[in-house]
């Protein structure tokens, strides 16, 4: 496993997209993806999976990180993406939607823009609330959900920015969301009900193994 990017995975990257049949742009990777791309479009003439939705999203994933000159961890694998999956955006609470190119479409984001794309750093959101986040950090975001409430800043509003905020704080100050875990889901929970804590606490608190689900709920 590397902890930063080597030729190696630039070729994974590429032959793994020649694997599941996907479309890779040449202009747009790096040499080590093309070469990799290219041994295994000769290898596979036709492709050997359909990707699941999963999988599809885990070579974006990859692909998306490596434009930032930055790796996917290891144990961020298809199956990972589908246990932190829900069919609601924990921050807009709307159904989450699949390739309709609509703003509810899901997407996979890192909580601290700062931080490795790795396990218990990484949420499923909309594509509207993906955006409005950007590069914002937890301070940011906290600032906008204290703003007021009538107008949308950004994208979201002044409840939806909570909300977000709430999944941040995890990520930004862990030792915090241990001591103000249990006022932040009764607030979370009176603006949003018993739904979206489950969906807060499957997209933000169950990939992390020292802060459980069942601990965070242990708390209301």
């Amino acid at each position: 496993m590397f902890d930063e990017y080597h030729p190696e995975l630039g070729f994974d990257l590429g032959w793994d997209f020649a694997h599941y049949g996907r479309f890779l742009d040449p202009e747009k990777v790096n040499g080590d993806v093309l070469a990799g791309y290219h041994a295994g479009k000769a290898h596979f003439p036709i492709a050997q999976h359909r990707p699941t939705r999963y999988q599809a999203k885990w070579l974006q994933l990859r692909l998306s990180a490596m434009r930032r000159r930055r790796i996917v961890h290891a144990d961020v694998t298809p199956e990972y993406l589908q246990r932190i999956d829900y069919d609601v955006c924990a921050v807009t609470l709307q159904p989450l939607t699949h390739s309709t190119r609509a703003g509810t479409d899901w997407s996979v984001d890192r909580i601290n823009n700062d931080g490795a794309y790795a396990p218990g750093n990484l949420m499923v959101i909309s594509t509207r609330a993906n955006r409005a986040k950007g590069a914002r950090n937890y301070i940011e975001v906290a600032k906008l959900a204290h703003s007021n409430p009538r107008p949308a800043a950004g994208g979201l509003s002044c409840a939806e920015w909570a909300r977000l905020a709430c999944v941040m704080l995890g990520s930004e100050r862990r030792s915090t969301l241990a001591r103000l875990s249990r006022r932040s889901l009764l607030e979370f929970r009176k603006t949003a009900g018993w739904r979206s804590i489950f969906c807060f606490s499957k997209s933000c608190c169950f990939p992390c193994a020292d802060l459980g689900t069942e601990t965070i709920c242990s708390r209301l």
